[in-house]
């Protein structure tokens, strides 16, 4: 390839809360006797928005007393031996939850983000729910074992919920929240003027994943003159 005649370097910042979000900026020609290639990308993600329990969750349990003890799970990134330990009503085996007899009830309505992490409906689960297993595996994500940002600007990927186009920025909870890919090779889209950009944020299963802190994104276009 050859050496680009110019770059533009481009930083957006997606704000906290938003899964979809349009970006306005003074107009940018793209004349059309040059392509148009992004060639480098870094998105850095506030580990805080990456936590698996969002909130406070409440966990309502009954005991063999006829107790209700309520435990208040606060916000933060668990491992899926904290979680259990401090709620002590659920064991894992083979990578699948089920509610143990430790208490009379367990109430998952206040806790959202257990209950999807162990894989539980928000419901009220009674001693003959004792053994049940949950369907499909435990995610200790709570779905963000990765974030993949889609853009307006690559050219016939946006909105195409697939796992392989150029275009995503994957995340690992907890390890790394700032990507950066060099070298890359992403036509922008064909048009003569730039002054918007659409992004979009979902999870890994391409669910809308509106985040609790802003997403910071730097790219490159490099310009090349047309053969």
């Amino acid at each position: 390839m050859n050496k680009p005649v110019s770059i533009i370097n481009h930083t957006t910042v997606i704000p906290k809360g938003h899964a979809n979000y349009r970006e306005s900026f003074d107009t940018i020609s793209l004349p059309n006797n040059c392509v148009y290639k992004i060639t480098n990308i870094t998105c850095k993600i506030d580990t805080t928005s990456l936590w698996n329990i969002t909130k406070t969750n409440i966990l309502k349990v009954t005991n063999n007393s006829d107790q209700e003890i309520s435990m208040h799970i606060q916000p933060g990134y668990y491992t899926l031996d904290e979680l259990t330990q401090s709620i002590l009503c659920v064991d894992i085996v083979a990578n699948r939850a089920y509610i143990n007899d430790t208490y009379k009830t367990v109430d998952f309505t206040d806790a959202p983000d257990i209950a999807n992490i162990l894989r539980f409906e928000q419901k009220i689960y009674t001693p003959s729910s004792a053994g049940s297993v949950t369907p499909t595996a435990v995610d200790i994500t709570n779905n963000k074992s990765v974030v993949k940002i889609y853009s307006s600007l690559v050219q016939q990927t946006f909105g195409i919920t697939s796992s392989m186009i150029d275009n995503l920025i994957h995340v690992s909870v907890g390890l790394n929240n700032i990507v950066t890919q060099d070298n890359l090779d992403i036509q922008v889209v064909n048009q003569p003027n730039l002054d918007y950009i659409e992004w979009r944020i979902t999870d890994a299963v391409d669910q809308p994943l509106p985040l609790t802190a802003n997403v910071y994104i730097n790219f490159t276009i490099s310009v090349f003159p047309k053969n």
